[in-house]
């Protein structure tokens, strides 16, 4: 006697696995499509540094982007060769992250008039969002979004972190987690005087 109960063949499985699948990318369309302000996935920065610490950097090409920035300006990394770029990623969420806000602000008073130029690159939530989080914490170095696969592609960790671009476009420095004033003041000290050409 044959048991009576559901039995599936390799075929039926494979369009089930091939259903399910189709609808879940459905669904984050839908989502995307009904939550247009929304931020784009981001990957790569998948956790919270809560403490930081300097990355060994055997120097390498920094990656070209656009920050789009809450000023209605766009950035170019590639046409920011000859200065010295302090790119950070950041989200209001992140609890290292607005600890550091204060820290890149006096930074970037700092060094600016030197060649550097600081890019905040927000990531994991809506513009809006973001530009309320610069605006309360009085930042006016440059911040904004870039394409979403911006983080993958700099090998982010999580967030804060930042890297360091010397003035011909390599990443000569990063760092894993927030700064202190001490440590953002190193960093950047330490690009400036080995890249005195």
């Amino acid at each position: 006697m044959r048991p009576h109960g559901l039995r599936l063949t390799g075929r039926q499985i494979a369009a089930l696995v091939v259903l399910l699948a189709c609808a879940a990318l459905l669904g984050v369309i839908g989502y995307r499509l009904a939550n247009p302000g929304a931020a784009s996935t981001v990957v790569g920065a998948t956790r919270i540094n809560e403490s930081g610490q300097a990355a060994a950097v055997s120097p390498y090409r920094a990656t070209d982007f656009e920050l789009r920035g809450f000023d209605r300006r766009t950035y170019d990394l590639g046409r920011l060769r000859g200065k010295v770029v302090v790119v950070n990623f950041w989200s209001s969420t992140c609890p290292p992250c607005e600890e550091e806000a204060p820290v890149l602000e006096r930074a970037w008073n700092r060094y600016r008039d030197r060649g550097v130029v600081l890019l905040g690159v927000d990531v994991w939530e809506s513009d809006a969002t973001a530009r309320e989080f610069v605006q309360s914490h009085g930042i006016t170095y440059p911040n904004g979004t870039a394409r979403s696969t911006l983080a993958a592609e700099y090998g982010l960790t999580g967030i804060p972190e930042t890297f360091v671009v010397d003035r011909h476009g390599y990443v000569v420095r990063h760092w894993i987690g927030p700064l202190s004033q001490r440590q953002a003041n190193r960093l950047i000290e330490g690009v400036l005087s080995s890249d005195r050409s």
